[in-house]
């Protein structure tokens, strides 16, 4: 099932995506990629930044993303693109007015347009299926809609209830969270098919609007080469995006329990959420600066010399990618509740050991690991592996989804 199956002469892919980089749905939209390859289809992935109005501004923005994104496997790529409009960033303010901040983050794909490469892309195609990630996408396929003068089927992945992140940052100001939710669950709506990648998020959903048509699909993660070493390069591994989430983590667990380790073993954080710490809290960043090794292109080399992964995750909402990511990798894992949210209780059963239900509890298994711990290969989380996260399941998901909402087009 993890080879491409033959190609299907004519049938095309869009995958609309957030112009992000290094995070937790990045990893979601390759394995989406991988999947549509292995299914036969030709990509086409639609980045679309959400901020950057300014045009130099913008320049550099996509810049930067192409060259921080040169490994999403896809037949071709573009960004979406800033109109030629006199005052298109008092546009871009203007759209949706007085609405709520859900409402608000869709107002760029009410601005921004398609790139001609797309046009390119869809001669020659007889089919197309269309995947939208996140709801504030929704308005492209709306715009595709219009290029190719036709009703298209379109699939959505939700990933997490959008509605909670906004209530719980700026963004969301002093909006009502049904408020924030309705607007949501208005683009939602619109989709033929919604996606959802964490239990939780299939149920709100799918209780919110009972008439559409839901399945739960957990995402794809690549399965990893598994090492074994004597000893460990580092004993605790800790990967992290660059978010503020995973910041207020790091910052837990390096003052509430790293400060109170009194073992030997080290410890090695990976990934951008160094910058964020950075700025966010400057004192713990250079108190433990040590220990931040910055984004890596190559996370395979950090993960095959840890002994353990350790996932302190205390905010944010939805599945936590590097808790599959661990499990991928064969690896022992120490990791607080919030990281296996929206996870089925059987499938966490078997990594059970690894729960640390507070810091006095992960700071006594730190302890327990011992310094010149070897790498192993953890049978336990390979088993949640590949009951959630293998590609034979995501494949097979998939295919009935691609199957229902392919359409059939032609450019007039």
């Amino acid at each position: 099932m993890g080879e491409p199956m033959e190609k299907k002469p004519g049938a095309g892919a869009i995958v609309i995506v957030p112009a992000w980089d290094s995070c937790g749905s990045y990893e979601v939209f390759k394995g989406q990629l991988q999947t549509l390859a292995i299914l036969g289809y030709e990509t086409f992935v639609l980045a679309a930044p959400s901020r950057c109005m300014a045009r130099k501004a913008y320049r550099d923005y996509r810049r930067t993303y192409r060259r921080l994104t040169a490994n999403l496997d896809c037949t071709a790529r573009d960004e979406v693109r800033l109109p030629f409009l006199p005052f298109g960033a008092r546009r871009f303010r203007a759209v949706a007015a007085g609405r709520s901040a859900a409402f608000q983050s869709t107002r760029a794909a009410h601005v921004l347009e398609l790139p001609r490469s797309l046009k390119r892309f869809l001669r020659g195609k007889r089919e197309l299926f269309v995947l939208c990630n996140h709801y504030f996408n929704v308005p492209y396929v709306e715009t595709l809609q219009k290029l190719l003068r036709t009703k298209l089927m379109f699939a959505l992945e939700t990933h997490d209830i959008q509605a909670r992140h906004l209530r719980q940052h700026a963004a969301g100001g002093d909006d009502d969270y049904e408020a924030l939710l309705a607007d949501e669950l208005a683009f939602v709506a619109k989709a033929d098919r919604a996606i959802h990648i964490n239990a939780e998020e299939h149920r709100v959903f799918k209780a919110a609007l009972p008439e559409a048509a839901h399945r739960l699909i957990y995402p794809a993660i690549a399965e990893r080469p598994l090492t074994t070493a004597a000893r460990a390069d580092t004993t605790f591994l800790i990967v992290a995006a660059a978010n503020t989430p995973n910041a207020e983590s790091i910052e837990w667990f390096l003052t509430k329990v790293w400060s109170r380790y009194e073992g030997n073993g080290g410890l090695r954080i990976v990934g951008g959420v160094a910058y964020i710490m950075a700025w966010l809290y400057p004192e713990t960043f250079r108190r433990w600066q040590v220990v931040f090794a910055g984004r890596a292109e190559d996370l395979g080399w950090h993960y095959a010399g840890a002994a353990v992964v350790v996932v302190p995750v205390i905010a944010g909402e939805g599945i936590s990618i590097k808790f599959a990511e661990a499990m991928a990798y064969g690896k022992q894992v120490l990791f607080t509740p919030r990281a296996v949210r929206g996870l089925p209780d059987h499938c966490v059963d078997h990594v059970r050991d690894g729960l640390c239900e507070d810091e006095a509890a992960l700071l006594e298994k730190l302890e327990a690991v011992p310094a010149d711990a070897g790498v192993t290969v953890s049978q336990e989380s390979l088993r949640v592996y590949r009951a959630l996260f293998a590609r034979e399941k995501h494949v097979t998901a998939y295919e009935e989804i691609v199957r229902a909402t392919t359409n059939a087009i032609g450019l007039r």
